[in-house]
């Protein structure tokens, strides 16, 4: 039951994401929501449903929140992503798609750095070290 319960959660969570988002700026469009962020929610739920027990670590034993859980690995994917050159016009510069994923991990280290799960040096240093990464690769 714990584990149904853990792991609607993480669906909702993932479905409630994505208007937190569309609110986050301009540079959201709907276009990028639905070409990116159909896909984001299906790559998070897999990962949630095939590692049940690691979550209900987290969620139980840590106590830790479902949106903060959330908000973590949705920054790793998009510093995974945003890392690679794949969204990429040139080297240094995102697409549009890019530009859609680095306003997402900004948002989801806001919210992290606001609920006190991340302390703010460390956001700078993550978005620095991510800064760094996109000059790099493309």
């Amino acid at each position: 039951m714990l584990l149904q319960y853990a792991d609607d959660l993480f669906v909702c969570e993932t479905i409630a994401l994505h208007p937190l988002v569309l609110s986050n700026g301009p540079e959201l469009t709907s276009k990028w929501i639905i070409s990116t962020g159909q896909g984001h929610g299906d790559k998070l739920r897999a990962l949630v449903t095939s590692q049940p027990y690691q979550f209900r670590k987290l969620l139980v034993d840590e106590g830790i929140s479902a949106a903060n859980i959330m908000a973590a690995m949705t920054a790793q994917q998009c510093d995974n992503l945003l890392s690679t050159g794949q969204l990429h016009i040139y080297r240094g510069t995102l697409s549009d798609r890019g530009h859609g994923y680095l306003a997402l991990f900004r948002h989801c280290v806001k919210l992290m750095v606001g609920t006190g799960h991340m302390e703010k040096a460390y956001a700078e240093e993550l978005e620095g070290n991510l800064r760094e990464a996109i000059r790099e690769v493309g």
